[in-house]
């Protein structure tokens, strides 16, 4: 059972990312056109937070799968997360203004995502030292 959740564990991640984006859009709608004040809906907000809120779910759920090690593995999944971000930026320089419209804002939310799902994670593995 093991084996089936290492492999699993960067699978696991990317569909939680790609998953990751039905909630934040579902929120973000409710909360933004529900109360009937704004209208047409806003993009911007949306474009800002999905690679944000992806990054954050590609290292926090993938090293939820992992059956042990998760710390070490969070931290593998957050280097995977910025290689990545840098082998896009520097062969595809284009990308992030092309799939987000925001340039350098949506690639900057992408990255601290990264850090704050390493950090999410860490303070849920640690125990509580007070």
């Amino acid at each position: 059972m093991n084996t089936i959740r290492w492999i699993l564990v960067i699978p696991a991640a990317i569909v939680a990312t790609i998953l990751s984006v039905f909630p934040l859009h579902l929120v973000l709608f409710q909360t933004l056109t529900g109360s009937g004040f704004i209208e047409p809906y806003p993009e911007l907000p949306e474009r800002l937070l999905t690679p944000f809120v992806g990054a954050i779910a590609f290292v926090w759920f993938g090293s939820w799968v992992a059956p042990n090690k998760q710390l070490f593995t969070a931290k593998i999944l957050t280097g995977v997360w910025i290689g990545g971000f840098i082998a896009t930026w520097l062969f595809i320089p284009d990308s992030f203004e092309l799939n987000h419209g925001l340039g350098a804002m949506g690639a900057l939310m992408s990255l601290l995502g990264a850090v704050c799902g390493f950090i999410i994670t860490e303070r849920k593995l640690k125990p509580n030292s007070e």
